[in-house]
């Protein structure tokens, strides 16, 4: 199965939810998810990416963002992959995370950070088999400072 990996074109924003809500949960307006989108393909220190096969169905996609940090090494955090049911198993998910690992190095970052819910069973064992080892667990916390966002 020949695969092409690329960035988004606005055409995708339904399958790109689609994606979100059935693998993470995350139900985001259409306009609100290209906002959104826009942003990241206009920072070049985000990496998002499609995979998609020869007949333009994309089954999965992943996003990773570049941090320096003021008192540990540049990281990049691989934020969110998806990899779609139907492309399970064929390798997907290690070809996304060697892509993130290209962009690692391309930023001169020394980490890739990832973080799931450890519930997520089968996606900690996946990570743990590209090399990804467990280092801190955290609390997540949140504050919202502005109203009327998803």
């Amino acid at each position: 199965m020949e695969i092409q990996f690329r960035p988004f074109v606005e055409s995708d924003l339904g399958v790109i939810h689609q994606f979100g809500l059935e693998h993470l949960g995350y139900d985001v307006p259409l306009n609100e998810l290209k906002r959104r989108l826009d942003l990241v393909n206009a920072d070049q220190d985000h990496y998002f990416r499609l995979a998609e096969d020869q007949l333009g169905t994309v089954l999965g996609m992943g996003h990773a963002y570049y941090m320096p940090l003021s008192i540990e090494p540049p990281q990049v955090v691989l934020y969110s992959l998806v990899v779609g049911a139907a492309a399970r198993g064929k390798k997907l998910g290690s070809r996304f995370v060697s892509l993130v690992e290209d962009f690692a190095r391309s930023r001169d970052a020394s980490v890739i950070m990832v973080g799931t819910s450890v519930e997520r069973e089968q996606a900690i064992r996946f990570y743990r088999s590209q090399g990804f080892e467990p280092s801190k667990q955290w609390a997540v916390l949140k504050k919202q400072v502005r109203q009327g966002s998803p």
